[in-house]
């Protein structure tokens, strides 16, 4: 009897995985169908219907991919085309998945797309590299590094697709070099003298390249844009407060002597309660520091704006006092102990370097 439920519950199970592939087939859910089915196919515990659902989903997903880009291969927009070209990927990508289980009849249906892809790839190619040469041209003749960068970002399509040209690395060079903006800074510390070489030693690291941006630190050459980079209204505010709190403890204060009827003598521990006060003198310490830049303008290729930035940082330090009975004090407080509050230098450290990434995030 157990043996025949056990058959029964195994057939119900398989019948419900079959179906429910289906199902998904007339839910319109073809992506699933086939990833499902496939499974199953691979694992080599399928049924007849799960090829059939295979074969299904992948007609009809592959059906939707082919009018899809025939819609996007009407496009004159290069971005379209570049969409038709991922999706012919797409189509390929899953036929080569489940080739050993679909109709041979795709091979030649699937032959088609890959020579239309390929078709695509040569009119990417071809179109990327038009526009490339046709912006260096209009650099050469403006000197507007815009079109540089343009060609440059055109040239690196042409190499994503393959394009083969012999001069085509050496116009990427052409056109990168041609398209960096060159920005020259230096840095002035106002009224804090002391403090110039570790801020030029902190605003130094901006120079070096970022993407098509060079920053050049106290240029000798002809830039685009030069930053003037001034720390000023350098100012440390000082406060001191106090704190108070009452103390106090049961301490054993010597001895007392008692006498007991027939005259014999004990001394007995005597206790008292000894009060005091616990003063916490807290310093805080502040700095604000502003850095303003002011932007010089050589040419058109900088569009870099004046603005200011502002940092702020703090520090506290405390040490205590007692007033009363020392005797009642903590045991844990170390008294009379003054610390250096004197935190100007540790403020300056961490406010260069707010400084420094602000200007380095507004500017990069």
């Amino acid at each position: 009897m157990m043996r025949t439920l056990f058959f029964i519950l195994m057939i119900t199970l398989l019948s419900l995985g079959c179906g429910s592939s289906k199902k998904l087939i007339d839910k319109g859910k073809y992506k699933q169908a086939f990833s499902n089915a496939l499974s199953k196919l691979n694992r080599g515990k399928s049924t007849r219907e799960d090829k059939q659902v295979l074969n299904e989903a992948f007609n009809k997903l592959y059906n939707e991919d082919l009018i899809e880009i025939a819609r996007l291969e009407q496009s004159t927009d290069l971005k379209d085309l570049e969409t038709a070209y991922k999706l012919y990927d797409k189509t390929i990508n899953r036929y080569n998945k489940g080739k050993s289980h679909l109709d041979r009849a795709y091979a030649s249906e699937i032959q088609t797309s890959i020579d239309n892809q390929e078709a695509t790839r040569l009119i990417l190619v071809d179109q990327y590299w038009s526009f490339a040469n046709q912006d260096l041209l209009d650099y050469e003749a403006s000197q507007d590094k815009a079109f540089a960068r343009s060609a440059y970002q055109l040239l690196t399509k042409v190499e994503q697709y393959n394009g083969v040209y012999p001069d085509l690395n050496a116009l990427k060079v052409y056109a990168y070099e041609s398209g960096i903006i060159k920005v020259g800074f230096d840095v002035d510390v106002w009224f804090a003298l002391e403090y110039d070489w570790e801020a030029e030693d902190v605003f130094e690291e901006l120079e070096g390249m970022n993407g098509f941006v060079q920053f050049i630190f106290e240029p000798r050459e002809q830039v685009d844009c030069f930053l003037e980079i001034d720390l000023e209204d350098l100012d440390f505010d000082e406060r001191i407060s106090r704190q108070q709190q009452q103390v106090s403890k049961t301490i054993q204060d010597g001895y007392t002597t008692e006498t007991d009827d027939e005259g014999n003598t004990t001394q007995v521990p005597k206790y008292v309660e000894v009060q005091g006060m616990v003063i916490a003198i807290i310093t805080e310490v502040r700095g604000q520091w502003t850095a303003d830049v002011d932007v010089n303008t050589y040419s058109n290729a900088c569009n870099f704006r004046d603005n200011s930035f502002r940092a702020e940082a703090i520090r506290t330090c405390e040490y205590y006092e007692y007033e009363g009975d020392p005797r009642a004090m903590p045991n844990n407080i170390d008294f009379g102990r003054r610390l250096d509050c004197d935190f100007r230098d540790e403020l300056v450290d961490e406010m260069l370097d707010v400084l420094f990434d602000e200007v380095s995030s507004e500017y990069q």
